[in-house]
Parts: C-alpha cells; sequence; structure tokens
C-alpha cells in the first residue's frame, strides 16, 4: 500500500473504529469508513483514496 492510504488508515484510526475494504481485482482504490460518536450521534464517514 502507499504511504498515503497508510496515513489515512491511520488518522482514520485515531477517530474511531476503522473498517476499509480492499478490491483485489481492481486494485484502484481503498475504502476507509471512519466511525466516531458526537453528540450522542454515530457518524460513519467513507473516505475514497485512489493511487
Amino acid at each position: 500500500m502507499d504511504n498515503v492510504i497508510l496515513m489515512v488508515l491511520w488518522y482514520a484510526s485515531l477517530q474511531g473504529p476503522v473498517h476499509f475494504t480492499y478490491n483485489d481485482l481492481l486494485k484502484s482504490y481503498v475504502i476507509v469508513h471512519i466511525q466516531y460518536i458526537s453528540s450522542c450521534s454515530v457518524y460513519t464517514v467513507p473516505v475514497v483514496v485512489l493511487h
């Protein structure tokens, strides 16, 4: 993986639980779902990183 992707995963891990999916067939994108709790609400933010 690229260093940029690792940095995104590292940043996401600071925010909360990280769920990421890597497409082995295309090897073109990584989807990181950042889940964090704020003001008694749970947010899930998908982040797409292209290489």
